[in-house]
């Protein structure tokens, strides 16, 4: 039970350009609300 060399390549081809797709739509993404920049976070002891 082996798989082919060329089914396999084109496999691989379609999962990075399909993860390259996502890392590029979340790159844009909004950051959460909850999330406060550094300079605006109060330091409370």
């Amino acid at each position: 039970m082996s798989a082919r060399p060329d089914r396999l390549a084109l496999w691989a081809l379609v999962l990075g350009l399909v993860m390259i797709a996502i890392a590029a739509a979340s790159a844009h993404a909004q950051p959460p609300h909850h999330a406060a920049p550094a300079a605006h976070v109060a330091h409370v002891r």
